[in-house]
């Protein structure tokens, strides 16, 4: 019997994953084109059928109450299509998002994952990679509710907190 495939809808919404080095000052700039997440681990499309949006290309300091309804409206909108989400952004306000995303999607039949990274994906010593194959297998289990995963840890959306700004185990969970 063929195993039948789950339907993955990622939704982009900017931060240090979608960023990239400038060559020039090494700064980190945010990317202007959609981030390709089949070009961090091609083998992402054996977990899932995925679709990738562009909701946002922002840092996550500069997202607010606008944007998490927006992403409120896409998984909404979107529900019957897709048998899990996933939402990358920036892990400055992650915790506030998957908090205000716990309340605002109540019940919800499917799993809404949010992750990150600390480091651009485009860098050979990202996060992203793990972040992202974790997050979409995750969103592919048969669970429902908003979660953070981040690194091997799922944390449940209104109990997430960043704990670090540097070390790529950022997220604990608390009480």
């Amino acid at each position: 019997m063929k195993k039948i495939k789950k339907r993955i809808l990622i939704l982009l919404c900017g931060g240090t994953i979608a960023m990239h080095k400038n060559k020039k000052n090494k700064a980190l700039e945010m990317q202007v084109h959609s981030l390709d997440i089949t070009a961090f681990e091609p083998r992402i499309h054996t977990l899932a059928h995925i679709t990738v949006r562009t909701v946002e290309n922002i840092d996550s300091t500069n997202m607010d109450h606008r944007h998490w309804e927006r992403l409120v409206s896409e998984i909404t909108g979107a529900y019957a299509e897709y048998d899990g989400f996933v939402i990358l952004m920036g892990t400055n306000t992650m915790a506030y998002c998957s908090a205000a995303l716990s309340f605002a999607l109540p019940n919800i039949g499917k799993p809404v994952i949010i992750t990150g990274a600390q480091i651009p994906a485009e860098s050979i010593n990202s996060d992203a990679r793990t972040n992202i194959v974790n997050a979409v297998r995750t969103a592919t289990m048969n669970l429902g509710g908003v979660f953070v995963v981040f690194g091997s840890k799922i944390i449940l959306g209104c109990r997430a907190k960043k704990a670090s700004e540097s070390d790529t185990d950022a997220f604990k969970t608390f009480n």
